[in-house]
């Protein structure tokens, strides 16, 4: 791929020479060019800047990167059956066509032995990059360039060997004038979307700095090959996006107008407010009715005969439960569907639930609050998917592909899918799979997460306190937020009073909400609520929002909840996976039969007066064998009583998180 940004060898190693002599040129202090160590505050030394880099030695480096990612970007046509290390190094070497060394020094660090380290890889339909990733992951090994050649070491020798690289993200318009984009939004949007847990804002180990002049823009970014690449990508992307002329006026968009348009590929025209609109999809408008029509039939069965606070993500199942579907053939399959109130071909649940997830990806920085969500699956090293499904898995769900070996060491893989599972939900998720869950006749787990946090656009004011919550054990007195002001309200036909919270700025229209509804005061109102809940209702009540001047009371509070849904998927009807006799997932694996033996879901919810914090987790394991304006009125709404909420996007009208609240747990719970 031609480079799309070029690296200032000669400006970067002034760069490091100054900050080597102490300066602060990464700052942006113009003035700093006459400053000494002696004039740095102490706190600006801490570190110690390493020597500055041969140049030759980087350019070097890179090209032969350049050339080694060339060579594994083809198919792969290896496996391996308990293959020693070093033997799998001499086939990788002939197939490459690249020579390769183990770091041996690193290795043994590690008490790892490349004679003895068996490695096991069944043929799979994917690049050599792919395979050689998997092979290595489940050792703790990565691939790294060094001294122009492919190298082998482990995970954390790699991490420490970063590189710095200089991006100029400068360029200039028509009258030869430079421009830029926003630097703020460009690093955020970078550490947001390449390997957000490795910079150093977050406790990582990469580092992203600016620096401008009058006519220099540049980033300089301080990370490992593999990420570097990836910057590569986006920022190639988002100046191919910057030189498109506009169709309509004939002219170039700006470089911040530019990074908008790389982000909305999954909307077209823009509003009169300038907020990109959705495109029309009759399969994702398809399936997000039915998932949240799902929603409301599993939200009755966890709340049935019980008086329990709940809070669950319809999401994070829905997409389990289609990546399941992708597995599934004949009655499994039609039971699964049905479930997901989905009746069209299989094909369309899938488009779909890949244009969904699109659109939750696109423009991040102006939809008003931070989603991401993850697929995975975990197969046994030495069972054979079928190619299909892991096409589907990652066109579609966007799923990674991973080998554990659950037989010889269950408890490790175990492990390996609770720390991926804590690493895409910000650590709120720590424990989804409990110990002896996972066990040697575990063939593969799939899971998904998701992690959301939104800040409100019109804050809680201080001064929360104490205040009466008729809870169902009784009064009690819970942390209250207060806030006065104009907020869509609802009053429904039955009763059921409902407020919109709405997240992000005032001025990002349709980002996402959390939707309260407060059942009538009367006994039995709760449970006449509950009944009512379908995807049509709650679009009712969105049609019915009206702006109020609100004072509203609403409890602060965190929570956790821990749920299995085994019992509760087959009362919906999903009955065949579970047992061995009768589930069909041949479109998974034919290697042997096998069912699901556990589906187990997670979620958090932390509720303050800045904003929303939530994120779940749900993974399945296969065992085998216009017009006048009139002033708001004034509304007083106490959320005082049992309450239903739900966290939805507003442009897809997709229900993220739902649950309902009893008797709102302490703020300090974890």
């Amino acid at each position: 791929m031609a480079r799309s940004f070029r690296v200032l060898r000669t400006f970067a190693l002034a760069l490091i020479a100054a900050s080597l002599a102490g300066r602060s040129v990464l700052a942006g202090d113009p003035a700093a060019d006459e400053k000494t160590n002696d004039s740095v505050p102490e706190s600006r030394l801490a570190i110690a800047s390493p020597p500055a880099p041969d140049w030759d030695v980087v350019a070097a480096n890179r090209k032969a990167y350049r050339r080694i990612a060339e060579a594994l970007s083809k198919p792969a046509t290896f496996g391996f059956d308990n293959t020693p290390l070093n033997e799998v190094v001499d086939t990788l070497e002939a197939e490459f066509g690249e020579r390769i060394y183990v770091d041996k020094r690193k290795l043994a660090d590690a008490s790892i032995d490349p004679a003895a380290l068996q490695v096991t890889f069944r043929k799979s339909p994917i690049s050599r990059r792919s395979a050689l990733d998997l092979i290595l992951q489940e050792h703790d090994l990565k691939w790294v360039v060094k001294y122009e050649t492919l190298w082998i070491t482990t995970l954390d020798a790699a991490q420490s060997a970063l590189e710095l690289r200089v991006y100029d993200i400068s360029d200039r318009d028509e009258s030869g004038e430079y421009v830029h984009g926003d630097m703020e939004s460009l690093i955020e949007l970078i550490t947001s979307n390449v390997a957000p847990t490795t910079w150093s804002a977050v406790g990582g180990y990469a580092n992203i700095k600016e620096y401008q002049t009058a006519n220099i823009y540049v980033l300089v970014i301080s990370q490992t090959q593999d990420i570097h690449e990836q910057i590569e990508r986006l920022l190639a992307d988002l100046r191919a996006a910057q030189h498109k002329t506009d169709s309509k006026t004939g002219k170039k968009p700006s470089a911040n107008r530019a990074l908008e348009e790389a982000l909305d590929e999954a909307f077209g025209e823009r509003n009169s407010s300038d907020e990109p609109v959705l495109k029309p999809d009759e399969n994702r408008d398809a399936i997000v009715h039915g998932a949240n029509d799902m929603a409301f039939d599993l939200y009755r069965q966890l709340t049935a005969d019980n008086d329990r606070n709940v809070f669950y993500s319809p999401h994070s199942i829905a997409v389990a439960l289609a990546m399941l579907r992708a597995g599934a053939t004949n009655e499994t399959g039609a039971e699964i569907s049905k479930v997901l109130r989905f009746d069209g071909e299989t094909a369309k649940l899938h488009a779909g639930y890949g244009s969904l997830r699109t659109a939750l990806r696109a423009t991040p920085e102006r939809r008003g609050y931070e989603l991401r969500v993850a697929n995975r699956l975990w197969a046994g090293s030495r069972f054979e998917i079928e190619d299909e499904f892991v096409n589907t898995l990652q066109t579609h769900y966007g799923g990674e592909l991973g080998f554990v070996d659950f037989k010889a060491t269950p408890e490790a893989a175990r492990e390996a899918i609770n720390a991926w599972v804590a690493d895409h939900t910000a650590d709120r998720i720590r424990d989804l799979l409990r110990p002896h869950m996972i066990t040697p006749e575990t063939r593969s787990v799939l899971a998904n997460a998701v992690y959301f946090n939104g800040k409100w656009s019109n804050p809680f004011e201080r001064g929360t306190k104490p205040l009466p919550f008729n809870a169902i054990e009784g009064r009690r007195m819970v942390p209250t937020m207060t806030q006065e002001t104009d907020l869509p309200y609802a009053e429904m036909e039955d009763g059921v009073r409902a407020v919109e919270l709405r997240y992000g700025p005032d001025s990002v229209d349709g980002a996402a909400s959390m939707i309260v509804m407060a059942p009538p005061s009367e006994e039995g109102g709760l449970a006449t609520l509950e009944k009512s809940l379908s995807a049509d209702y709650i679009e009712s009540v969105a049609n019915a929002f009206e702006t109020a001047n609100v004072k509203l009371y609403f409890p602060k509070f965190t929570f956790h909840d821990s749920l299995g849904l085994e019992d509760p998927l087959q009362a919906l009807g999903i009955r065949r996976a579970f047992d061995p006799s009768q589930a069909q997932f041949d479109a998974l694996s034919t290697e042997e039969p096998f069912y699901l033996t556990f589906v187990t879901h997670q979620a958090f919810l932390r509720v303050d007066e800045k904003g929303t914090d939530a994120a779940a987790a749900t993974a399945g394991g296969f065992g085998g064998g216009g017009g006048i304006t009139k002033p708001p009125r004034k509304v007083i709404f106490r959320v005082d009583r049992p309450f239903v909420l739900l966290i939805r996007d507003d442009r897809t009208k997709n229900i993220l998180f739902a649950g309902r609240i009893m008797s709102p747990p302490s703020d300090e719970a974890k």
